[in-house]
């Protein structure tokens, strides 16, 4: 899948529709595991957040709101969010958010400043541990959308 995508994605305009795409998946992914596990709800219920996705530029983004256990998105750029994640352009993005996920070109792009993480240390660390394909999320399940760790 990933291999694909990054064939497809080489021009700008697809690159961008990609990643609006993987955008509104990611909700309908975390609203399925939500669902299915109720372990992963009441990990969601832990904290009530607003996490923010965007290039860099603002140009693309979607926040998707945490509260309760439940989770609903919008496609916009939130003034305020509570954690932010920030990609310097539309194949980086799409590079970390297409199953399978590496550490190694996250970290690398993290020391570039090509991909940032904004807010609370705390509640961002929660985020990204939450969210993790086949990640430690305390009770939680293991979010899987690809084939090495499928559910």
């Amino acid at each position: 899948m990933k291999s694909l995508i990054d064939k497809l994605a080489r021009r700008e305009a697809l690159a961008r529709f990609f990643f609006f795409g993987v955008l509104l998946v990611l909700e309908k992914v975390l609203k399925r595991t939500v669902k299915r596990f109720p372990s992963f709800r009441e990990r969601l219920r832990e904290k009530d957040l607003s996490v923010q996705i965007r290039l860099k530029d603002n140009s693309l983004g979607r926040y998707y709101v945490l509260k309760g256990g439940k989770v609903s998105s919008e496609r916009r750029i939130h003034r305020n969010p509570d954690v932010t994640v920030i990609f310097g352009n539309t194949r980086l993005a799409l590079n970390m958010l297409v199953p399978p996920r590496d550490r190694l070109p996250m970290v690398n792009a993290m020391k570039n400043f090509q991909m940032g993480l904004l807010g609370n240390e705390e509640q961002s660390s929660w985020f990204m541990e939450t969210s993790r394909p086949g990640g430690d999320a305390g009770s939680g399940p293991k979010i899987s959308t690809g084939p090495r760790g499928e559910k």
